[in-house]
């Protein structure tokens, strides 16, 4: 009361422009004196703000000034006990309370969920990966397999379409060395891995004309003479040994398993081992009268039939083979 008489001396308001608290900061009973801390604040500015901030729902409980929001004490509140709004009691901040743990609960919730989910999904998922990393391995075994026993099958025929035979070596060579030329002594010989050598030695009428043939041949390549010359056995020949590198060969190629069992012919059917039909008359069938005018029938001879003699064990047959013909004479010469 003695503020509010006060009021418009100590401040340029009059006590019913403004809203005002107090707080006691020291007494001075010896000189009968009280220290008190003022705050003041135009009403209408208040008010304005207090209707807008209840228009849009809140409670409003009272008013501070910023300056004494971070002191100790208890703070001032320029808004009359009257327009104040209804405190929260206890059960309302446990409601409060238990809603927020909810809410914070269904958060939780919400983020665990999927993630236990895709656990689970994981978890359900290890026994077909386990089955499928089974059947992985036994399938790579299977081609492991599948592919030793196709190189078994094919290391023959590698070796045979790999490379050509001797005897074509042999043939290229007499098709393509002069008639002034003879060989003593030729050598198919293996330089490495896969490669191949031809070693040609005789005697020729000029060595470095032998190269420039080899040159041209389909089965050699790279020839070189090998060692020196000397002279023949021959007049006007030299001996020589020329060695040539042998032309890989053309592989032909693959074809699968499988087409070649779709392409090969199929199996001839077995023979017909079924006994002869019955030739016997039928009893309901006409039998038509003898012809007693024809000549009487001569007497067919038997029939012809060849049976071949067997050798005796340990004897190679030969090309005249022995013959007995039951019924008939054997032809001349046999």
């Amino acid at each position: 009361q003695v503020l509010a008489f006060e009021m418009d001396r100590l401040t340029p308001f009059r006590a019913d422009d403004i809203y005002f608290d107090y707080r006691v900061v020291a007494r001075d009973a010896a000189a009968a004196q009280i220290a008190v801390q003022l705050a003041v604040a135009r009403r209408d500015l208040v008010d304005a703000r207090v209707e807008r901030l209840r228009a849009a729902g809140a409670n409003v409980q009272g008013v501070s000034v910023r300056e004494d929001a971070s002191s100790a004490g208890t703070p001032l509140d320029l808004l009359p006990s009257e327009q104040r709004g209804e405190r929260e009691s206890g059960q309302e901040r446990l409601i409060q309370r238990v809603m927020i743990g909810v809410v914070l609960a269904l958060m939780a919730f919400a983020l665990l969920f999927p993630v236990y989910r895709k656990r689970e999904a994981i978890v359900a998922l290890f026994p077909v990966v386990t089955q499928a990393a089974q059947d992985a391995q036994a399938a790579d075994a299977t081609r492991s397999d599948l592919e030793k026993q196709v190189a078994d099958y094919n290391f023959l025929l590698a070796k045979k379409h790999g490379s050509y035979p001797a005897l074509a070596y042999i043939e290229e060579v007499s098709r393509l060395l002069p008639d002034n030329t003879w060989v003593q002594q030729l050598d198919v010989k293996s330089t490495g891995k896969a490669g191949r050598e031809v070693q040609i030695s005789g005697e020729t009428a000029s060595s470095s004309r032998l190269i420039e043939i080899l040159e041209q041949s389909r089965l050699l390549q790279n020839a070189t003479p090998r060692g020196t010359e000397t002279r023949g056995s021959q007049p006007n020949t030299v001996r020589f040994l020329i060695a040539a590198e042998a032309r890989p060969k053309v592989q032909p190629d693959a074809v699968p398993v499988l087409e070649m069992a779709a392409v090969a012919p199929p199996a001839a059917p077995p023979p017909n081992t079924a006994p002869p039909p019955n030739t016997a008359p039928s009893p309901n069938a006409a039998v038509s009268p003898p012809n007693t005018s024809a000549q009487p029938p001569t007497p067919a001879s038997p029939p012809s039939t060849a049976t071949v003699t067997p050798l005796p064990a340990g004897k190679a047959a030969t090309p005249n083979r022995e013959f007995k013909m039951n019924g008939a004479k054997p032809p001349p010469g046999k």
